[in-house]
């Protein structure tokens, strides 16, 4: 005996490759059947529908026929397919129903496990032929292992004889010995000989691996008749055997039990499906490199060759990456492996770069936890792609977003928002009412506003002032509170609306059209309306403002310069402008030479004798060659030739020198020349004789009068220089006197203005709505004799009138204390009822641990009850396959049949009683819910 277990044990030691570390390794070997009978089933099975009853030699010329029933599963003659598992003894077996020739065995597995062989033991004959299939898919598509017969030519004639060429070659192979003997089939797909070798793996991966068995059994053998009588033709098997392992494509030793493993009845499990990976592999089946190693692709276990997954290079900052066939292909077959879920900041196929939003710490290695800085930018106001520089950090700020953090708008924009492309918007603030500092709120836009100066873009001015373009805020309008319409102005002029008999800016000056004042009488202006402005005269003067181009006193005539046809004055030709320039010009020569003469007194002789002498030899020159003697022609071309030739030296000789001929004509020159000496000698005849009659015989004189008058001078202007530093303190509290002066103005009228607001309205309607009573005297805000509201301590009560927010209100308070007292009993009685309840809880609670404890008593007896129950439906059960037995003999007597019949009194006496008392607790249990 030990030496048969011994050769069970021994191939599947061999089986197992235990060194994992050299190549590849693979779990015991055991039968998959046993702990899986669920799993096993039979496409017929004799009796198990009705009884049969079948026939089969014995001895030499006999027959022995046998009933088979097995509607019940462990009866002597119920031949259940459950009965094949080695478990159950060699007395039981599986048998067929008589005369049918296909039938099959299938074993369906929930998961993938390696086939070594399976075993059939026959108690019957063998069949004649058979096939064996497997499926790799759960029964999705099946494929033939191989075909068996002892007449493969007979039982398959379309399938070919021999050895298999390669694994996908499927054949039929001819059975030994004498079927009608039974005895074992034994298969095993891991020992077919192929014409090309095939490794042990190979083997595995294309032929060992599968979920569904199935041994279809497609000819009986018949056995020839005795007595002229047929025996029963049928399959029967006392022991059928499946061995195999977990399937785990080399990477595994062993395998453990799964936790969603039931227990069978016919014992234990003794393969588990659950594998213990090594090679760095995970999965059901070891088919997955681990999370961290799939940088070669994934390959089952050779003999020689692990075939381990490779760690991925991830630079400790990744527990995680995928396989990609370009990368690994790109590489030249070195590395596939692409790291996933980079922590740390870090990111790139080997989380060998920053992120976005991170930069390279250079005191870190690269693959240190540090080895990426967050970068400390507001991400709102920065760059999405790249928050910062991944060099030095430096954040990369939106277009209109500053700060080291990206975290503030840029003068002049506002709200931050990631949203915005551009990172805030541009304030859209009125430029002239602005401060130009910081012209709007970084978070709302709110325009920062100038002085007196309203709306969210600074676009106008408050009430009552004006002049927003002045770039300083907005000013007073100052409108008289009277005299004008309303306080309010012209935004752009600051004109007041004037009532009618008012005007000026500030409707404090009579109308247009009058002069004067308020308080002596306003009179009309003396002036022609056709040459005036708007205004027609000066408010205070009456004098005439005329339009430009006209003068006079009435405004009725054109001026200097204007052709002369009023009221349509136009401007003159710009000649005469140039020369009125030149008379004025003269004229201020005249009047230079009329001072020098009455500085000099009697002088006579001021230096220009020579020079006048010169100029009337040059003139007398001039006259005697336009009155002379005529010139011949050719005079006239060869002084015209020098003269060209002395142009030509001259421009060779000063290259800047205007070009002669752009002077002009000689003559029209001299002209000229002559009216302007003309000119000069009658103011100089002129000069001359004042000088002659004004200036006095005492030069002396009027010099030291003069020496005396610049000493003087200079004394003045030292006293001047000296009084400065006063004259500039006196000049600064003159300003600041005038700011008091013109503020004190402004709150003058400003009181006014409260003094006549303070008249209205009358207060007395709105007195008597609020008070109880009425009252006739008038009250408005600047008077209100007496006392507002009279003392009056009566309440309002149901059915009397009431008037009065005063009265109302008392009443009001007087109801809501009243209404707090009976909320405080309220709550008193409240606690109260929460006491009450907390007690009704806790007796609900010990009734409920009450009910517990009954319900407990009640299943314990309920099992106890289904238990005896079973005891004795398994022994009415004997008794009746007892009774039911034809060729059983009667071995016992009268008595033990009377002893059992009692015993099974007893048992329904018993089994009444408990029914009884489950009953009693049910009802009690459901009384106390």
């Amino acid at each position: 005996m030990w030496i048969y277990a011994s050769f069970l044990v021994l191939p599947s030691l061999l089986y197992a490759q235990n060194d994992c570390s050299r190549g590849a390794c693979y779990p015991p070997v055991g039968d998959l059947l046993i702990g899986r009978s669920n799993y096993l089933r039979a496409s017929s099975t004799c009796g198990l529908e009705k009884p049969e009853t079948y026939c089969s030699p014995y001895g030499e010329m006999q027959m022995k026929c046998c009933r088979c029933d097995s509607r019940q599963p462990f009866t002597e003659i119920s031949h259940r397919i459950t009965n094949v598992l080695s478990p159950t003894g060699n007395l039981r077996w599986w048998q067929s129903s008589n005369g049918i020739d296909t039938v099959s065995l299938q074993f369906d597995l929930n998961r993938k496990f390696q086939l070594r062989d399976f075993v059939l033991d026959f108690r019957s004959p063998r069949p004649a032929s058979m096939l064996v299939e497997r499926s790799s898919d759960f029964g999705k598509t099946w494929h033939v292992y191989q075909y068996l017969a002892y007449d493969c030519a007979a039982s398959f004639p379309h399938i070919s004889q021999g050895q298999p060429h390669n694994l996908q070659d499927v054949r039929c192979q001819k059975l030994h010995g004498d079927p009608t003997q039974g005895g074992k089939i034994q298969f095993s797909p891991m020992e077919m000989d192929f014409l090309v070798p095939a490794s042990h793996s190979q083997r595995i991966q294309h032929l060992a691996e599968f979920t569904n068995l199935r041994i279809n059994f497609t000819q009986l053998t018949r056995l020839p008749p005795r007595r002229y009588r047929e025996p029963s033709a049928f399959y029967a098997v006392d022991m059928m055997q499946i061995h195999g392992s977990c399937l785990c494509n080399g990477h595994a030793d062993r395998c453990v039990q799964s936790s969603n493993l039931e227990r069978d009845q016919y014992g234990d499990i003794q393969v588990y499906d659950a594998c213990v990976c090594q090679h760095n592999t995970v999965g059901t089946y070891c088919e997955l490199c681990a999370d961290l190693f799939n940088d070669l692709p994934w390959r089952p276990a050779d003999v020689h060759n692990p075939n381990e997954c490779k760690r991925c290079n991830c630079n400790n900052h990744a527990d995680k990456c995928h396989f990609d066939p370009a990368v690994y292909e790109a590489s030249g077959r070195v590395s596939g492996g692409v790291c996933e879920d980079c922590r740390d900041g870090t990111t790139g196929r080997s989380c060998e770069r920053c992120r976005p939003d991170y930069y390279r710490n250079p005191n870190r290695d690269r693959n240190h936890r540090d080895a990426c800085i967050s970068c400390d930018c507001d991400p709102e106001g920065s760059v999405p792609t790249r928050s910062c520089d991944e060099l030095t950090g430096r954040c990369n700020c939106k277009e209109n977003v500053g700060g080291e953090r990206c975290d503030q708008c840029k003068p002049g924009y506002y709200l931050l928002s990631a949203s915005n492309p551009l990172g805030c918007t541009k304030c859209m603030c009125n430029l002239q009412g602005t401060q130009k500092e910081q012209p709007c709120g970084s978070e709302t836009g709110q325009c920062r506003c100038l002085p007196n100066v309203v709306g969210r873009q600074c676009e106008q001015c408050t009430a009552h002032h004006w002049n927003i373009g002045s770039g300083r805020g907005c000013e007073r309008c100052g409108c008289h509170p009277r005299n004008s319409y309303s306080l309010q102005c012209n935004q752009v002029t600051g004109h007041c609306q004037c009532r009618e008999g008012f005007g000026g800016k500030l409707c404090t000056e009579c109308p247009d059209g009058m002069y004067g004042n308020l308080q002596t009488g306003c009179r009309a202006c003396n002036c022609d309306t056709q040459g005036t402005l708007e205004q027609r005269c000066d408010k205070a003067s009456g004098k005439c403002l005329c339009r430009p181009g006209i003068v006079g006193d009435r405004c009725d005539s054109c001026q200097r310069g204007y052709s002369n046809h009023f009221p349509v004055c136009r401007a003159c030709h710009q000649c005469f402008h140039f020369y009125d320039y030149e008379i004025n010009v003269l004229g201020s020569h005249v009047r230079w030479l009329q001072n020098t003469s009455s500085v000099h007194g009697g002088e006579t002789d001021l230096g220009l004798g020579p020079r006048i002498v010169g100029v009337d030899a040059g003139i007398q020159r001039i006259q005697r060659i336009s009155i002379g003697t005529v010139i011949a022609d050719s005079d006239l071309l060869r002084a015209e030739g020098q003269l060209s030739r002395m142009r030509g030296e001259a421009r060779q000789l000063n290259t800047d020198l205007p070009d002669p001929e752009s002077f002009g004509s000689l003559s029209t020159n001299m002209n000229s020349l002559q009216a302007q000496f003309n000119k000069v000698n009658v103011l100089y005849q002129r000069k001359k004789e004042e000088q002659r009659n004004s200036i006095g015989s005492d030069a002396a004189g009027i010099f030291n009068a003069v020496n005396s008058a610049y000493q003087s001078s200079l004394e003045s202007a030292k006293r001047v220089a000296a009084a400065e530093g006063v004259v500039s303190e006196s000049r600064d509290k003159r300003k600041v006197a005038q700011g008091l002066e013109g503020s004190s103005g402004e709150l003058l009228t400003d009181l006014e203005t409260l003094k006549e607001a303070l008249s209205y309205p009358n207060l007395t309607p709105t007195i008597n709505r609020i008070c109880e009573g009425v009252r006739t005297d008038m009250c408005t805000p600047d008077k209100c004799p007496g006392f507002v509201c009279q003392r009056n301590n009566t309440l309002c009560t149901v059915g009397s009138p009431c008037r009065g927010a005063f009265p109302l209100s008392r009443t009001a308070l007087k109801n809501t204390e009243k209404t707090s007292q009976d909320l405080q009993n309220f709550n008193r009685q409240l606690q109260k009822n929460m006491l009450m309840i907390k007690e009704a809880e806790k007796a609900a609670n010990q009734i409920q641990d009450n009910a517990q404890q009954l319900t407990e008593q009640v299943s314990r007896a309920k099992a106890r009850m289904e238990e005896d129950l079973g005891h004795s439906r398994q022994f009415i059960q004997q008794v009746r396959n007892f009774l039911a037995e034809i060729e059983t003999e009667l071995q016992e007597g009268r008595k033990t049949l009377l002893d059992k019949f009692s015993q099974i009194d007893g048992l329904e006496e018993e089994a009444s009683n408990i029914r009884d008392y489950i009953s009693r607790r049910a009802y009690e249990y459901a009384t106390c819910k």
